[in-house]
């Protein structure tokens, strides 16, 4: 089996299984292995700059749904090795795919399961991480795998691509309201330190059509001071910008250099670290 990794591409096939994907993570700075909760690509968000394929083509094909058993096995022989990825350094394993994954009801089982593995298998330097844009992060069920997560290491990535309700539904999407989700980052970011992570992007300076919006960041750096206010506890902070093929087309990356000029600001008035992709 051959196995190409970029940090350009991060397909969801691969000979590994149904619902793993190791890819060449820029933010975990070298190996990642994916797990895809969410094949059907349900979600709560319909970010404007999401890289998932929802289009009717990219739908077509009814997808294998996934089962907690399954899942735990395919990361198993992973983490087992024989082939071609194994003599690498595993940096994380990170619930991400095409979803949210807070929505899937055996979410808690898998977060246990996949730290019994990381352990049975000595990957003491490999963490779990959770990605997720908060709507379903306060469910009681999820609270005590949630601490057995941050008690390991591993970490939560909250979206936080906003910085007021408008730019929260032009740019999300969502199908929860904004407060919602402000409640859920002030709840569980006052329990469990948070990894918060910013999608940035331009949107086109003349002629704007509706729907398009500019990064105000006054606002965003505001919003962040109120998270601190509030008890929130920022692990760090990420900031990246547009790799892959977005939803909207006028979606363009935002330069390195005004992510540079973005990342300086947070610093200032976070005191955390901020990284920029």
């Amino acid at each position: 089996m051959t196995v190409t990794l970029t940090t350009t591409e991060h397909p969801r096939q691969s000979p590994f299984g149904n619902f793993i994907y190791p890819v060449l993570s820029r933010r975990s700075a070298g190996l990642s292995l994916g797990v895809n909760v969410n094949v059907d690509k349900e979600c709560s968000f319909s970010c404007v700059y999401c890289q998932v394929d929802r289009s009717p083509a990219g739908l077509q094909k009814k997808p294998l749904l996934p089962d907690l058993e399954t899942i735990l096995q395919e990361v198993e022989d992973f983490l087992k090795g024989g082939h071609e990825l194994a003599d690498k350094t595993l940096k994380d394993i990170a619930i991400a795919g095409d979803g949210e994954p807070t929505q899937v009801a055996f979410l808690p089982e898998l977060l246990l399961g996949l730290l019994g593995l990381l352990k049975k298998y000595k990957k003491d330097n490999a963490k779990l991480i959770l990605f997720t844009n908060g709507s379903g992060l306060t469910k009681p069920s999820l609270q005590p795998a949630l601490t057995a997560l941050t008690e390991a290491g591993g970490e939560i990535w909250f979206k936080f691509d906003f910085w007021d309700e408008d730019s929260f539904m032009q740019i999300n999407r969502p199908k929860v309201k904004f407060q919602t989700i402000i409640q859920h980052l002030i709840e569980i970011g006052g329990k469990f330190p948070l990894v918060l992570q910013s999608c940035l992007f331009e949107g086109q300076t003349e002629g704007l059509i509706e729907g398009q919006i500019n990064f105000d960041q006054d606002k965003y750096l505001r919003l962040a001071q109120d998270f601190l206010e509030a008890g929130v506890t920022f692990k760090k902070i990420q900031l990246y910008s547009i790799a892959r093929m977005p939803t909207e087309a006028w979606v363009k990356a935002m330069s390195p250099e005004k992510l540079e000029q973005v990342a300086k600001a947070l610093r200032q008035i976070t005191n955390c670290p901020v990284e920029v992709y």
